[in-house]
């Protein structure tokens, strides 16, 4: 079977989509988590291509939609996507995010009965409507902890809820044997979209050497690279230089220092044995003795100068390995996809344009304080009330989920004749909905526990005078075992906040060194700090 570019099948699937709601045809649609990151949107897109081109027997529809759950405006902001997309020859415009979801401002346009979800990525659903909603799912690829939220019979689609370091490993195995018979046109379109998988693989394990990588993905990144050094060019690819271009960063060389110069050693001068000489000895001479003369003074021969000594190796510091080092060549960047040229309708005939007031309204509504009550847990210490939330959400994904919340509420208080909550908020959108949350569970002190790919976060907010002692005797304890590092800048929202009344009271930090969920909820809970160095 020969194979569709993955753009061509990216505008395509946009086409069906359209279609589908149009006419209220059946439709499953590949769908990652909330706040997405390469590993989601890799996943989506490399599953829907292969199942597309191979379905399963009686299949639900014969399209699997790629759906990245994020506004294109957001998506640009992701420095690591856009690289990787760049070595695939995708552009943002071809991916379907939640802008293509929205039919009039608002309604998604699709029709309950007859669409279903293919989750990659995340295994729950954090919508008011779960038992609802999870009736729809009729296939899951995910590498995270199973929260028995889909179904255990799933067929004829997978159910893969597997631990790996990346989702897209599981993905890649998945679909292994599509990927095998699927013919491409060119070497270079395989390469490209394995180009895609490797990315979201290499930064998710950090160049496989986190602790979090599995076998399966060792085994899926020699897959890919299989594939990929079948293009031109690809004997030459070196994995660790992509993963390095990936993440933004120069890669670390080897540097050979000398500790001292050589010094110059005089060559070995052998000298030749002599040959015995044979004297002959004359019959003497009667000796007649010469007068009486004075002694002659003979002068001490100076002694001859010592030749300057030759260097055996000579010009070793000029022709010397770290001499002779150059700056490895700039690989030679892919070109940019040709802009779709798409017509333009004249003026006269363009119809008024619904502003999107409710992108995510596609899917059910998850807001922030949904987030931080799935994995809550509540302790007690000093007489008060300590809770911690552990997410995969990152802070500033939060900050930004709160405020996309704000609007949400805003129109839905608009529409009810409800009192707007920009009128009652206090603080960002982020901290008045940690605030809210906090006081509504009675917590003295609340901490949220993030674990991102760029690394794990700590929140810590103290709403109790009676315990402001806790976030410096924290600090002072952990500052240097964790790692901690100041998160932010002086210019972002929590930092600014944590600088005025709630000085003292508010902190986020890096654990650069996170000693891991449970020794952290233990230290948080109970107080008993020491027990990271136990």
């Amino acid at each position: 079977m020969s194979a569709t570019p993955v753009t061509d099948f990216l505008d395509l699937a946009k086409k069906a989509l359209q279609d589908a709601r149009n006419n209220k045809q059946q439709l499953t649609l590949v769908v990652g988590k909330d706040d997405p990151d390469l590993d989601t949107i890799a996943s989506a897109v490399i599953l829907a291509y292969f199942r597309t081109a191979f379905p399963p027997k009686d299949p639900w529809s014969a399209w699997y939609i790629p759906i990245v759950n994020e506004s294109r405006t957001v998506l640009e902001s992701y420095p690591m996507l856009t690289r990787a997309l760049r070595h695939a020859s995708i552009d943002l415009h071809h991916l379907t995010t939640l802008e293509d979801l929205v039919v009039e401002g608002r309604s998604s346009g699709l029709h309950e009965d007859v669409t279903r979800f293919f989750f990659v990525d995340h295994n729950i659903t954090l919508g008011r409507n779960k038992q609802n909603y999870s009736t729809k799912v009729i296939g899951c690829i995910d590498h995270n902890p199973d929260t028995n939220y889909v179904p255990r019979n799933m067929k004829p689609e997978p159910r893969i809820i597997v631990q790996s370091g990346s989702c897209t490993s599981l993905v890649v195995y998945f679909s292994r044997r599509s990927w095998e018979a699927l013919q491409f046109e060119t070497p270079d379109e395989e390469a490209a979209l394995a180009k895609l998988g490797l990315a979201a693989i290499l930064v998710d394990t950090e160049n496989l050497t986190s602790k979090v990588t599995t076998e399966e993905d060792d085994n899926a990144v020699t897959f890919l690279l299989s594939r990929i050094k079948l293009a031109q060019g690809g004997k030459d690819f070196d994995r660790t230089d992509y993963y390095y271009d990936i993440i933004g960063q120069e890669r670390p060389r080897m540097k050979r220092t000398i500790t001292s110069e050589p010094t110059p050693v005089a060559p070995v001068v052998v000298i030749p044995e002599p040959e015995p000489v044979v004297e002959t000895i004359p019959e003497p001479e009667p000796i007649v003795e010469p007068p009486p003369q004075e002694e002659e003074v003979i002068p001490e021969p100076e002694p001859e100068p010592r030749p300057e000594p030759i260097l055996i190796f000579p010009g070793f510091l000029e022709t010397s390995p770290v001499a002779l080092a150059q700056p490895r060549g700039v690989k030679k960047p892919m070109p940019e996809p040709e802009p779709v040229e798409r017509p333009i309708t004249p003026p006269a005939q363009m119809e008024p344009i619904t502003p999107i007031v409710s992108p995510r309204s596609a899917f059910p509504r998850v807001y922030l304080d949904e987030v931080l009550d799935h994995d809550f847990e509540l302790g007690y210490e000093g007489g008060g009330a300590i809770g911690i939330t552990n997410t995969r959400m990152s802070l500033a994904g939060m900050i930004a989920h709160a405020e996309r919340d704000l609007v949400e509420r805003a129109i839905e208080d608009s529409a009810s004749g409800g009192q707007s909550p920009s009128k009652i908020m206090q603080g960002t959108p982020f901290t008045s909905a940690v605030r809210d949350f906090a006081l509504k569970k009675g917590l003295s002190v609340f901490a949220i526990r993030t674990t991102t790919s760029r690394g794990n976060e700590l929140f810590i907010w103290v709403f109790a005078k009676s315990m402001s002692y806790y976030i410096p005797r924290f600090v002072q304890s952990q500052a240097s075992y964790c790692k901690l590092e100041k998160w932010g800048d002086d210019e972002d929202v929590l930092t600014r906040e944590a600088s005025g009344i709630n000085q003292g009271m508010m902190a986020a930090y890096w654990l650069r060194k996170d000693p891991g969920r449970d020794a952290v909820k233990k230290a948080l809970l109970t107080g008993t700090t020491y027990i990271f160095f136990g």
